[in-house]
């Protein structure tokens, strides 16, 4: 069983520029879809950093009023 030539030639292993434009365009659409994503995460992580020093400066302001009205701690009376 002898091959020839002429059919060896016509099998040439690899991949054709329409596949290779395909998949460039594939991965470029993933990498815009994923980069968008990432910066929306960014802005929600920049305004849940916000939040946080927002709802600290709040406790921390309750706090210092309840400590004022009932005079510091020190005498335990409440001021009216």
């Amino acid at each position: 069983m002898a091959i020839s030539s002429s059919s060896t030639s016509t099998n040439q292993s690899g991949f054709t520029l329409i596949e290779l434009l395909v998949v460039v365009g594939i991965t470029v659409v993933l990498t815009t879809i994923v980069a968008g994503y990432s910066r929306e995460g960014g802005r929600q992580l920049a305004l849940v950093g916000t939040e946080t020093k927002m709802l600290n400066l709040l406790s921390r302001a309750k706090f210092l009023s309840v400590e004022t009205f009932f005079g510091g701690g020190r005498s335990g009376e409440q001021r009216i």
